[in-house]
This record gives structure tokens, C-alpha cells and sequence, in this order.
């Protein structure tokens, strides 16, 4: 009697203990989230760009979460176009299990940027001096930035800059190389054949736009195009 009572009693045990299913742990997701995110780096090249430093981090995956196992392989889906900023993963089992969860990334990229030494007030032109290069987590720089001062020296600001700001190009303009009243070289090209005479600028201009210019030969007024500083070209 006391042997079939002992009997009952780990039976008894065993009905109500509770079955550990096998799961995919979510410290197991988010490696894989990790591991196609630093090969879709490597693959995109964002990872070995020289100058440039990249960090993600991987959104944490609620430990309470129980996914069952699965009997396939696990896909994780990072979508299209570059792996910057922030980007979901779609996890997904396509087993047995059936289950699929979204995971938050992040993809910080930083470079070296051209950004201003001091504050600089509106229309001020930029020289080599007044610039420096800050690295700069990038993704976030929706209106551009440029990574050369070459790019930047010799242009003039549009708008006031802080110190350390980011030189965008909506902040720059080309400088005025001609004033009304300069002497500057009227060119005109046709084909092979180049013909020159002095002129008159008769208004302000930058590089590319088209001004009034008084041919002191013929004081004809035409329609010139600034092609530098003191030069300009005339269409014939």
C-alpha cells in the first residue's frame, strides 16, 4: 500500500510539471540581427571606406518573448538601399514554428566634414583658414555636407554659420568675380576660331551668370557669360 502511494505520488509530479518546449531565445535573435547587419555593412563597402567610421546597435529583444523553434533556418530581412540611419529587421521563421518579429537597428556613420572655425557672418568669403574638418555622424546631414575644403575655400556664405556648423551646399554661393564698371576680355568662339576685344562690365556677376558688356571697340552692348575673373564669353 505505502509502495503504490509513493507510486501515485511521483506520477502525480510528473503530470503537473510544466513541459520546457524549446524556443528560439531572444538573445539568439538579435545575434542574427547583428550578424547580417555587420555583413550587409561589409558587403555595402560602408564598413571599409577610408576616413569613415560606422557603429550599429541592435534594439533589445523583450526577454519575456517565446518563440518556438524552429526547423528551418531563420531569415532576417534588412530591406533595400543603403544601411544607413534607422532600419527595421524582419525576422522571420518560415517553419514549423511560423513566427516572425521586427527589430529595431540603428547605423551611425561618421566622417570628417568641412565645418567652420568661428562664427562667420552672411556674405562673408571663405578662405582655406576658416574651415576645418569635425567628424560628424552623417546620416543625419539631410541637406549635404562636403568632406574636401577645397570644395568650400573661395566661396561666399549665404547665411550666418555658428562655430564647429557643417558647411552645406545650400549655404554657399560663387562669389562676385566681376563689378560693374571692371575692364574685362570679351571672347567670342566659333570653332576653332577665337576673337577677342576689351569691353565694359555694365553689372555685378558670378561665374556661369550672363551680364551686360560694352565692347569698347564697336560700343555695341552685348550679352556676355562670366567665364572668370575678368574674362567673358559672348555666343556667335
Amino acid at each position: 500500500m505505502i509502495k503504490t502511494l509513493h507510486l501515485l505520488c511521483a506520477l502525480s509530479l510528473i503530470s503537473f510539471t510544466p513541459s520546457l518546449a524549446a524556443i528560439t531565445s531572444p538573445k539568439r535573435i538579435e545575434q542574427l540581427v547583428a550578424q547580417k547587419v555587420a555583413a550587409e555593412l561589409q558587403r555595402q563597402g560602408l564598413s571599409r571606406q577610408p576616413g569613415q567610421r560606422v557603429k550599429y546597435r541592435v534594439s533589445s529583444v523583450d526577454p519575456r518573448l517565446r518563440l518556438a523553434d524552429c526547423d528551418t533556418a531563420i531569415s532576417v530581412d534588412l530591406g533595400t538601399g543603403d544601411l544607413i540611419g534607422r532600419v527595421t529587421a524582419k525576422v522571420e521563421c518560415r517553419g514549423a514554428g511560423n513566427w516572425s518579429i521586427y527589430v529595431p537597428v540603428s547605423v551611425d556613420v561618421y566622417k570628417k566634414v568641412v565645418t567652420m572655425r568661428a562664427p562667420a557672418a552672411r556674405g562673408k568669403l571663405l578662405h582655406p583658414q576658416d574651415l576645418q574638418l569635425t567628424e560628424k555622424e552623417v546620416s543625419s546631414l539631410n541637406q549635404g555636407y562636403f568632406t574636401r575644403i577645397s570644395e568650400v575655400a573661395n566661396k561666399q556664405l549665404k547665411r550666418s554659420v555658428t562655430i564647429h556648423g557643417v558647411i552645406t551646399p545650400r549655404m554657399l554661393i560663387e562669389p562676385k568675380v566681376v563689378k560693374k564698371g571692371d575692364e574685362v576680355m570679351i571672347i567670342a568662339n566659333k570653332g576653332s576660331l577665337s576673337v577677342s576685344s576689351p569691353g565694359i562690365a555694365l553689372a555685378d556677376g558670378r561665374i556661369g551668370q550672363q551680364i551686360n558688356v560694352k565692347n569698347r571697340s564697336s560700343n555695341r552692348i552685348v550679352k556676355a557669360r562670366i567665364k572668370e575673373k575678368g574674362v567673358v564669353e559672348v555666343a556667335i
